[in-house]
């Protein structure tokens, strides 16, 4: 099967083999990563997380794989008593009041600051390791607005 985003057609992990050490397979697994990379770009989160489903089942052992597969596994809520997790009322307010500035990109937030800002999620989450206290920060993907 192929997938078609725009002028780029990426070949389905249906037809890679299981074990994507060949380098056949490996490259397919690069397409199929840059077509999820494509994904995020759009703001297609659900779109990305059935793909990365798909590829989990053909790559399981790749780390990049199991990265993705991590990062965009819904959210699970546990409720911890006698504990409040910590406000996110400034980065709230950091997002309602800049986050337009940058349509179709990542946003990296901590408290009232941007820590990094681009289209490629592995960037923002570049230099979001590049600084310790920026571990906490918040993402979010500013979809391009429609003129």
């Amino acid at each position: 099967m192929k997938r078609d985003s725009g002028s780029q057609t990426v070949v389905s992990a249906d037809a890679a083999p299981a074990a994507g050490s060949s380098p056949v397979g490996q490259g397919r697994l690069e397409a199929e990563l840059a077509y999820l990379r494509a994904l995020l770009g759009q703001g297609a989160v659900e779109q990305a997380r059935v793909l990365i489903e798909e590829l989990a089942r053909h790559w399981p052992d790749d780390e990049t794989v199991r990265h993705y597969a991590r990062v965009l596994a819904p959210p699970r809520v546990s409720v911890r008593r006698g504990h409040r997790g910590p406000s996110r009322q400034l980065e709230r307010t950091w997002l309602r009041e800049h986050a337009r500035e940058y349509p179709g990109q990542w946003l990296a937030v901590l408290a009232d600051q941007l820590i990094a800002a681009d289209p490629d999620l592995d960037v923002v989450l570049a230099a979001i390791r590049q600084t310790p206290e920026a571990q906490r920060a918040l993402l979010h993907f500013q979809p391009e607005t429609a003129e």
